[in-house]
């Protein structure tokens, strides 16, 4: 046998006998995230005490885990990263076990009856890009550790019966685009630096809870913001001047607060919108606003149809004979 050969075939010895934990390390990882990620889903499936469409009587050990109803996994590795099982009419809560799927990105558990409390351990979801959680019946507070997922895009918790404030923490979740939050029992106020970093915003969802407190400017930084909703809450103070920085507005809804101060510029804010060419909604009936209709009204969007300003203090005298021509283009006009 030539050196040559010799050497090679000693080299290849030692990297088998002498250290075969260079060459193994990543299938073996793999092997024992593949187990987690199963035992994770097995955890979950406990957790269900009503199954009526059989969402998940596929979860059991004569399939692969990847074959399962509702899961998709990556084709390399073969992990998990989507779970969604929306409107199977299944009963029962989260585990704790959910957090250990670290390459989940997409939860989509809407429209069931999910009840207990949002883990804490979501915070180990760091690729975690959509949380729709919507139409169960959770409780408890929004887990603070909700923040630390900063690649969420869409967080929608709504029509649940969570409590407690809205974390603080949710102002770190920089990449948010929909952040529904409605139809809850939640109280205190907005973080006062929600939608400074939110460049990617579009909607924000937080109607029909307890929520207090002033709307914060901040919120007008999210300047890809389409849709604010924060009807059937408590704020109070002014209507924020600067939401006409927020071009691409379409749905502005604030009405059932106790929204201005009863003063002459408490309509001050609709000036401001006619730079939001693509607003199609504005309601602010039902709040404390007071004085007269700017004429500035008239050059709101051409996009507008809808527009309620009823059950307020407002003085409207001429303005309502031009608004008149352009009611025809509205589905609805209410200035009562």
């Amino acid at each position: 046998m030539s050196a040559g050969v010799y050497k090679f075939w000693k080299y290849i010895l030692y990297l088998f006998l002498i250290c075969p934990t260079q060459i193994i390390p990543t299938s073996a990882a793999m092997v024992k995230g593949n187990e987690t990620d199963q035992l994770a889903l097995l955890a979950f499936k406990e957790k269900i005490i009503h199954d009526p469409q059989g969402a998940f009587s596929s979860w059991n050990m004569s399939l692969n885990f990847c074959s399962w109803a509702g899961i998709t996994c990556s084709k390399q590795h073969k992990r998990v990263t989507s779970i969604n099982l929306a409107s199977k009419a299944f009963v029962g809560s989260l585990p704790r076990d959910i957090g250990n799927i670290s390459f989940l990105t997409e939860t989509v558990l809407t429209n069931n009856s999910l009840q207990g409390t949002i883990p804490q351990e979501v915070d180990r979801l760091f690729s975690l890009k959509v949380l729709s959680l919507g139409r169960n019946a959770l409780e408890g507070n929004i887990p603070d550790t909700l923040g630390r997922v900063n690649r969420l895009v869409i967080l929608e918790l709504f029509s649940n019966n969570l409590s407690g404030a809205i974390p603080t923490s949710v102002v770190n979740l920089s990449s948010l685009n929909v952040f529904n939050l409605a139809n809850n029992t939640l109280q205190g106020s907005i973080p006062s630096d929600l939608g400074l970093t939110h460049h990617n915003l579009q909607k924000i969802q937080l109607s029909d809870n307890r929520l207090s407190g002033t709307i914060p400017i901040s919120l007008c930084n999210a300047s890809k913001l389409q849709v604010i909703h924060l009807q059937f809450n408590s704020f109070t103070g002014p209507i924020p001047v600067d939401f006409g920085r927020l071009l691409f507005l379409q749905k502005l809804v604030l009405t059932n607060n106790n929204l201005g101060f009863g003063e002459k510029d408490d309509l001050s804010f609709i000036k401001s919108l006619i730079n939001c060419s693509s607003l199609k909604i504005l309601d602010v009936g039902a709040n404390n606003l007071q004085g007269s209709l700017p004429s500035s009204v008239v050059n709101l969007s051409t996009e507008l149809t809808m527009i309620n300003l009823a059950d307020n203090r407002i003085l409207m005298t001429f303005i309502l004979c031009k608004l008149a021509k352009r009611e025809k283009d509205m589905n609805y006009c209410i200035f009562h």
